[in-house]
């Protein structure tokens, strides 16, 4: 049994600290392979090992409030507001009704997850590895992961109608066209009606049975104790990056 954990916070920094926190959590066995879905306020979310001078455009992120998070995976630097669908699958390797157990394996699958939620309200998509989706050769969703001894998070966007020209601006670095399905659809598209979708196509694809839940009392201790040590601090370096620059 799989949980599905419908869980978002307005901070994008207490946000990243649960990602991380249920990875670690699940590795030490605390927790049940977790399918979540949520999303960010107007933020920046850069790879593990991005620099920001070069992705991130600090004059545009002052002119709308944008902050930046550095997560904890690989990966492009990607905008996300309350437009964007995020998902994330974490989950012990011995666990899944699988073979399938390295990360390209596992964007493989989560792309045919999102190749068909597309597909189920009328956009004809495909998934080019290693860990994209597109629409009419526009990207649409990406995907990150990290792995550890004996479990793996798999964690990516869907861009239901996120503001486009923020997107363009606050990102210094952009390697290829991107879409939303308003755009593409000509209408909006309501993010609960997306996420069931989601889940019900999950299920098929990795056949499980999955049951809403909520945080442990554990996980809460552990997602708190990431955020006071490592993303409050991070939150006061980029705030104070997009304050006053690099070289102040």
């Amino acid at each position: 049994m799989w949980r599905l954990l419908d869980l978002e916070y307005e901070d994008p920094y207490k946000n990243m600290a649960v990602e991380e926190g249920l990875l670690t959590a699940i590795e030490r066995s605390l927790s049940p392979n977790t399918l979540r879905v949520w999303r960010n306020e107007n933020s920046v979310i850069i790879g593990r090992s991005q620099h920001l001078e070069t992705e991130v455009d600090l004059e545009a992120c002052r002119k709308y409030g944008t902050l930046v998070v550095r997560r904890f995976t690989g990966g492009g630097a990607v905008y996300q507001d309350r437009g964007n669908l995020n998902w994330t699958i974490i989950f012990r390797r011995n666990d899944i009704p699988f073979s399938h157990k390295n990360m390209f394996d596992i964007f493989n699958l989560m792309g045919e997850v999102i190749v068909e939620c597309l597909k189920n309200v009328g956009l004809d998509a495909e998934f080019k590895s290693p860990n994209s989706v597109y629409v009419q050769g526009k990207k649409v969703s990406g995907m990150a992961a990290y792995c550890k001894r004996s479990s793996m998070l798999c964690h990516g966007t869907l861009l239901l109608k996120t503001d486009l020209t923020i997107l363009s601006d606050v990102l210094s670095n952009k390697k290829f066209e991107v879409t939303t399905l308003e755009h593409e659809l000509g209408k909006s598209v309501p993010a609960k009606y997306i996420k069931e979708i989601l889940v019900n196509n999950f299920v098929k694809k990795f056949n499980v049975k999955i049951r809403k839940s909520s945080l442990s009392k554990e996980e809460r201790k552990i997602v708190n104790s990431l955020f006071k040590i490592k993303y409050l601090e991070d939150k006061e370096t980029f705030c104070t990056i997009l304050t006053k620059g690099f070289n102040k």
